[in-house]
């Protein structure tokens, strides 16, 4: 292997720094300059076989970050040997200025590979205080180090200020280091490069931070689920960072004009935080649960299959999480249940009472795909703030995030970018520029309201009920991996035009024996097989051989009926995966009824 000396050299948009590397038939001269606050550059490599290249990240000298993948503009090559770099901000420790700061990137051909390393002089690229992109650990509350990431607003000049908006990750994940991505990971979020833009050529950009929640990516500490004891309390320690080490524009001495946004199931951490934090101006909360204990215990039956799932994802991605809950999610994978210790756990990770103190503008944005973040949750959230002393501003958004729908991804970005613009920067807005009420229906049709869909006159007095004799059910475990669920369908047809916002009622009286704590219902369209929502909903019984009878809200639905009307279904299983299947027993149901409030003129 040889490699080429390092070299410097000044050019007309920053500086070049390189450390050239030729072996195995492949070379790597990397090229690093600065753009608008941003440091970037490319590997700039080939391989002399013709091979498809691949890249990987493998370390820095001081505990930067360097992302590839990150520069888009060329073609699918240059942009993946592309990347930014987050140098790390050792002189906000006062102990010395900005310097150089190495990182190794491996370049694989084939079965060879090299080690290239980009050097990086963020004295020479970003001198005295030009504003530039960095990461640094702030230290929270309990001596933790959170590690978190600084992004100027675009055309930031020097001793200049800017509205800031912090940029919340998702559960489990580290936070974003893409600074010129215009969308988020998650539908209707917007990305840094967009935060960071002007918007609409007159909403100004704005400062971004970034981090990883404890336990998570470069942070220290144990994952807590968006606890307000440890999770709000490092969203505050970074609120003071921002006022002391960052180019923030102040409200007051220690108080940011600050905002919160964030990827999906981030919101239950944006609303803690603002509720604990008077100094966060708005917050527009994406996949929130009011409590983690209702979200996954709806009508107090656990959701043993999904808490599963969201483990094992958040597992995924190497987080070291908080040994309760983990340990409470495996016993109810096995036994299908879980403490009561463990609930409690569970309720306080999430906003709940919290919200009567909330005084931050929140605008709650809302998949009905997330089985967790359920569209329930986001009626009890907004319930609570309404409830409360302050008159906080307050709106709902609901959207398929499974759909990808742009429109409704573009209408989301609009609305997220001027409520940071009207609550954090300021703005002139009218409050009618953001409905109170947001909605799109299974064909992307947007409608609004000024009423919420719990709210007197958002629904006729009238649903559309249906009533049917019932059936049995014999409940059994799944076998061999495979669910062959005891059901039947009862029709339900929706008059044309009309539409469906909101949680149908099922009630009916039943009978039987074993030890299943529930059976399971959901509305699905007989046109299409699918469910709406998609969300299946326990309905809790009694299997003790006495007559009883139940009667619950089902999973939220938002449905449009075409001009002809459209052809549903009622379906009533004695098991789902979602909650797990080791129960058994039968039940016969009589007297079964199901009505779905219906959408006012």
């Amino acid at each position: 292997m040889v490699t080429l000396p390092a070299t410097t050299v000044a050019t007309a948009s920053g500086v070049r720094s390189q450390v050239a590397v030729s072996a195995h038939g492949i070379t790597v001269d990397p090229v690093v300059r600065i753009v608008d606050g941003i440091i970037q550059g490319s590997l700039n490599a080939s391989t002399t076989s013709g091979a498809p290249l691949s890249y990987k990240s493998i370390g820095s000298s001081a505990g930067g970050k360097l992302t590839l993948g990150t520069v888009t503009g060329g073609s699918d090559a240059e942009t993946a040997q592309s990347f930014t770099v987050l140098p790390y901000a050792s002189w906000l420790d006062g102990t010395a200025a900005k310097g150089t700061e190495t990182f190794d990137v491996r370049v694989t051909s084939g079965k060879r590979s090299v080690t290239a390393r980009v050097v990086v002089d963020t004295g020479a690229l970003a001198p005295g205080n030009t504003p530039v992109a960095f990461t640094y650990k702030v230290t929270s509350f309990d001596g933790t180090m959170i590690s978190t990431n600084f992004f100027p607003a675009s055309g930031l000049s020097r001793g200049a200020t800017a509205f800031t908006v912090l940029d919340a990750p998702s559960i489990g994940n580290p936070g974003d280091t893409s600074p010129l991505a215009q969308r988020g990971l998650s539908v209707g979020v917007p990305g840094i490069g967009l935060l960071r833009d002007t918007w609409m050529g007159y909403e100004p950009g704005l400062n971004v931070v970034t981090w990883d929640l404890r336990g998570t990516g470069a942070s220290g500490g144990i994952m807590q689920f968006g606890n307000p004891f440890y999770d709000g309390r490092d969203v505050s320690a970074i609120v003071d960072w921002v006022v002391s080490q960052t180019p923030a524009t102040l409200n007051g001495a220690t108080d940011p004009a600050i905002g919160m946004v964030g990827g999906v199931r981030s919101g239950a951490l944006q609303l803690t935080a603002a509720a604990t934090d008077p100094r966060i101006d708005a917050v527009v909360p994406m996949g929130s649960w009011n409590s983690l204990e209702t979200a996954l215990h709806p009508n107090g039956v656990y959701r043993a299959g999904t808490a599963a799932r969201m483990l094992n994802g958040i597992r995924a991605v190497g987080a070291r999480t908080n040994t309760m809950i983990t340990t409470a999610f495996r016993r109810g994978a096995r036994v299908g249940t879980i403490s009561g210790a463990a609930r409690e756990l569970l309720a306080s990770t999430g906003p709940s009472i919290l919200l009567q103190q909330m005084q931050a503008p929140s605008l709650i944005l809302q998949d009905s795909s997330d089985p967790v973040a359920r569209l329930s949750e986001s009626m009890d959230i907004v319930k609570t703030i309404l409830a409360n002393p302050y008159g906080t501003p307050v709106k709902m958004a609901w959207f398929d995030g499974s759909t990808k729908e742009q429109v409704a991804n573009g209408l989301l970005l609009t609305y997220t970018r001027s409520w940071l613009s009207k609550y954090v920067a300021g703005m002139s807005l009218p409050d009618s520029f953001t409905p109170t009420f947001l909605w799109w229906d299974q064909d992307g049709s947007r409608s609004t309201s000024d009423h919420f869909p719990f709210s007197d006159g958002f629904n006729t007095s009238t649903p559309v009920t249906v009533t049917a004799a019932g059936g049995r059910l014999g409940i059994a475990p799944a076998s061999k991996g495979a669910l062959d669920v005891a059901r039947f369908d009862v029709p339900v047809t929706l008059p044309a035009g009309s539409s469906v916002v909101g949680a149908p009622t099922i009630q009916f009286s039943y009978r039987g024996k074993g030890d299943a704590p529930a059976v399971y219902a959901k509305i699905v369209d007989l046109a299409t097989g699918k469910a709406l929502g998609p969300i299946t909903t326990p309905v809790p019984v009694v299997l003790d051989g006495k007559l009883h009878t139940v009667s619950v809200p089902l999973a939220v639905v938002v449905r449009r009926a075409s001009s002809s009307g459209s052809r549903l279904a009622l379906r009533v299983m004695g098991a789902s995966k979602s909650f797990g299947t080791r129960w058994t027993g039968s039940i016969r149901i009589t007297n079964l009824s199901v009505a779905l409030p219906v959408v006012s003129p």
